[in-house]
């Protein structure tokens, strides 16, 4: 938080009162947070804290460069209890001359108009992963009134993982009866039977079965056929017994020994020579 306290020698009160306001300030849009309750804090600026000395005793220690023993004289150290906050506050040790009022344009404190002091702070949250490897002032720096002031940390940083909550699960209506209800049971006075388990039976060892080759085909032996061919006259013969038989059974034909026969009117047959 960069800030900038008022000014004036005998305004220390109300610069510890501007701090408690802006540490009580949500300094989010979302205001979820105040910047007290932030993990870590680095409060700076001009914080315009003065030396509790009078201005010729100051001038004087300045002249000598005895700056040790202005510090013990510093607001912001001596007065700090006056602010329920600020002994929450670190700064590291003060090594550095004080940063106002310097002679525009120049390395020279304008003492003819005010008492130099170390206006420029810079403080962090004590108790918090924070360490200070430099703080100093740049005094080749010389357009304003004050000199810069800044410093070098190291801050470790957690870690943050982000766990999805549980969502809650909504049972349907005609499952709510279920689960609101208790379970009913009662026991009897029957003996509890228990069943044996199966006997352990050693697992034959299978062993293949043999398989017998198919025996070789026979050879196939040799048939004669003999073909019976009858003559063209006993086919001829045979047809007109049919064709007589077609006719009402009168007629003419040849039987199977070669013979013609005839065949009267009731069908008999009748033998006839030729």
């Amino acid at each position: 938080m960069n800030c900038h306290l008022a000014h004036g020698q005998t305004s220390s009160q109300k610069r510890f009162n501007e701090i408690r306001t802006i540490y009580n300030t949500y300094i989010s849009e979302a205001k979820e947070r105040t910047a007290a309750e932030h993990d870590i804090k680095f409060f700076f600026g001009d914080l315009n804290f003065r030396i509790e000395l009078s201005k010729e005793h100051t001038c004087l220690l300045a002249r000598q460069e005895d700056f040790k023993e202005m510090l013990k004289y510093d607001q912001l150290l001596t007065q700090s209890s006056q602010c329920s906050f600020l002994p929450q506050l670190a700064e590291a040790p003060v090594k550095f001359p004080p940063t106002y009022k310097f002679a525009k344009n120049t390395s020279y404190y304008d003492l003819d108009k005010r008492p130099p002091a170390w206006c420029d702070r810079i403080l962090w949250s004590a108790g918090s992963a924070v360490k200070c490897t430099r703080y100093t002032s740049v005094d080749s720096i010389s357009f304003s009134d004050h000199k810069p002031v800044y410093g070098t940390y190291l801050v470790g940083i957690k870690r943050v993982v982000k766990i999805r909550k549980p969502q809650p699960v909504v049972l349907p209506e005609e499952y709510k009866a279920l689960a609101d209800a208790e379970p009913e049971f009662e026991l009897d006075d029957a003996p509890l039977v228990f069943a044996k388990p199966p006997e352990h039976k050693e697992r034959k060892e299978c062993k293949p079965e043999k398989i017998q080759e198919p025996a070789p085909p026979k050879p196939i032996q040799s048939i004669d056929i003999i073909g019976l061919y009858g003559s063209t006259e006993h086919n001829d013969r045979r047809g007109d017994a049919e064709e007589g038989r077609a006719a009402g059974g009168k007629g003419r034909g040849h039987g199977s020994d070669g013979v013609l026969h005839e065949r009267g009117a009731d069908g008999s047959p009748r033998r006839s020579e030729q």
